[in-house]
């Protein structure tokens, strides 16, 4: 215990002009856990393993289509391994993921997607319903997830050798408000912001063990998902179930589905819970 929170506090100490990122923890992750389950999704498991092969090929792949340090890359697509991966090897080249609400629709999908300026936009297949909507086509260039899958199969397996040059202080994700107060926002979380909540919250405050399963049903688009959730995940190699949507009826069922040790929740997501009718699996 001690020792995870002396590594958290050496966390907090980093500089933003460091040569640190998000994928150079996760690359250290899987060096020291290569056989563990990386993610958990419908009781299936993916290996740190190869989960970092998958991501090396997406990134070669967006390489294929364009993509470079700083530029960004939009994601329109539900909670699958797929979708964590695809983010993975985003900021793995450098490039910053715009993780896009799939729960928007026209106009507000359009604001969006013209504030991210992103090289490609990548969609998952439940999600063209979404990009059918928009008022005109948007201006990027659209890559199908299938497609990106099939470009991905024959791409190197390798680290890409940019991720060893990425900085702090560079763009991460762009994470979008809700838009309740006009239209939606685009918050930057840089790779500084994202190590210092690793530090602050999943190193000192969540502190998971190898053993732990993280379980979280938030969408991947949300800041709990794509920043504590990993974080805490990351910062101690424990596996992070990923939940394809928030379901009150069959919470704990997934739970159990994914031998969950925890789970991520907004305060709403409890009370939910609470109002369901008892069961015995609740236990």
């Amino acid at each position: 215990e001690l020792s995870i929170m002396a590594n958290g506090a050496k966390g907090l100490l980093r500089k933003p002009d460091a040569k640190e990122s998000i994928g150079q923890v996760f690359q250290r992750a899987v060096k020291a856990n290569p056989k563990r389950a990386f993610i958990r999704f419908e009781g299936e498991s993916i290996s740190y393993e190869e989960a970092n092969e998958r991501v090396n090929r997406y990134a070669h792949a967006l390489e294929d289509f364009g993509v470079t340090r700083g530029d960004v890359v939009g994601i329109l697509a539900k909670n699958t391994p797929e979708t964590l991966l695809l983010a993975l090897a985003t900021v793995k080249l450098g490039a910053a993921a715009g993780m896009l609400n799939y729960n928007q629709r026209g106009e507000v999908l359009a604001h969006s997607i013209a504030l991210l300026e992103s090289r490609v936009v990548v969609v998952a297949e439940p999600c063209t319903e979404a990009l059918e909507s928009l008022p005109e086509p948007p201006k990027t260039s659209v890559v199908a997830l299938a497609d990106l899958e099939r470009a991905a199969q024959d791409a190197p397996s390798t680290d890409p050798a940019v991720c060893a040059q990425i900085q702090a202080k560079e763009k991460a994700f762009y994470i979008f408000t809700s838009g309740t107060t006009g239209l939606p926002k685009a918050s930057l979380m840089s790779h500084f912001r994202w190590l210092k909540s690793m530090s602050g919250l999943g190193s000192m405050g969540v502190r998971l063990h190898g053993d732990d399963t993280l379980y979280c049903c938030l969408p991947l688009y949300h800041n709990n998902a794509l920043t504590v959730s990993l974080s805490s995940v990351l910062s101690s190699g424990a596996t992070f179930a990923i939940g394809r949507q928030f379901s009150a009826s069959g919470f704990w069922s997934d739970i159990a589905r994914n031998e969950a040790t925890g789970f991520t929740y907004i305060g709403e997501l409890c009370r939910y819970l609470l109002n369901q009718p008892k069961k015995a699996s609740d236990a």
